[in-house]
């Protein structure tokens, strides 16, 4: 190729007002995810929050901070079925 035949790439132009919605609504879900978290009938969760002990919950839905409260799921009972 010679440096005469060069094309130039043109890239589009990005709209950021019809991309601004979906992407703050993705962002929305994706905090939302990662603000609770579920514990199992035969577990408990602690709950470290910076690194020292914050709390201990058992079974179900829970809210936390996120990057702040760190989960530890323990498994403390188990159900055996016949």
């Amino acid at each position: 190729m010679d440096s005469d035949e060069i094309k130039e790439i043109k890239m589009p132009e990005i709209e950021f007002s019809k991309i601004k919605f979906p992407l703050i609504g993705g962002l929305l879900l994706v905090l939302a995810y990662l603000c609770f978290y579920q514990v199992e009938a035969n577990e408990e969760a602690v709950i470290l929050r910076l690194g020292k002990y914050s709390d201990t919950v058992g079974p179900g839905l829970h809210p936390k901070i996120p990057f702040i409260d760190r989960v530890y799921k323990i498994k403390v009972d188990y159900q055996y079925k016949e």
